[in-house]
């Protein structure tokens, strides 16, 4: 018996639930624009 090639895990086990990524993604985007902006806004 020769060994198997590890291979890494189908995209289907590996890939996070979608929505929560998303949600992720919008709230840290959110929040970069809002240091932008107060960033922005100071003298």
């Amino acid at each position: 018996m020769t060994p198997q090639p590890r291979r890494p895990r189908p995209a289907c086990t590996t890939l996070p639930r979608p929505r929560r990524r998303i949600d992720l993604d919008a709230r840290y985007t959110l929040t970069l624009a809002g240091h932008i902006a107060a960033l922005q806004v100071k003298p």
